[in-house]
This record gives C-alpha cells, sequence and structure tokens, in this order.
C-alpha cells in the first residue's frame, strides 16, 4: 500500500509547473535586487554629479563686486 502510494506521488507532476515559475520569479526577484544593491553607488554618485553640475551652471555676480 505504500508503495502504491509513493509510486503514484513520484509520477504525478501536477502543479510542478507552477513551483517552476515561483522559482524563476523568485531566482529574478533576487537578481534584480542583487543588480540594485551593486549599481547603488554608481547612480547615487552620478545623480550627485549630474545635480552639482546643474546647481553651478549660472553663480551670480557679487553686487559689491562692481562699486567703486
Amino acid at each position: 500500500m505504500i508503495e502504491q502510494i509513493l509510486r503514484r506521488l513520484w509520477s504525478d507532476d501536477s502543479g510542478q509547473d507552477v513551483v517552476e515559475y515561483a522559482l524563476l520569479a523568485t531566482l529574478i526577484g533576487l537578481g534584480s535586487y542583487a543588480g540594485f544593491v551593486v549599481l547603488q553607488n554608481t547612480i547615487h554618485d552620478s545623480y550627485g554629479t549630474w545635480d552639482t553640475g546643474q546647481q553651478n551652471l549660472w553663480v551670480p555676480q557679487d553686487p559689491g563686486a562692481f562699486s567703486s
């Protein structure tokens, strides 16, 4: 009897595709997270450099510089 149950469980593959999709989604999620962790400092530095460049495009002159 136990042998028949084990054979049936071994040959039954219903639900297998759901498990495969869940594993694939987990793998993609973990890979994306790892990628963002690696790129985090690069993105931060790039945005900081861009922001500083934008702020330094025009620096007003000191009004006291024109007085004689």
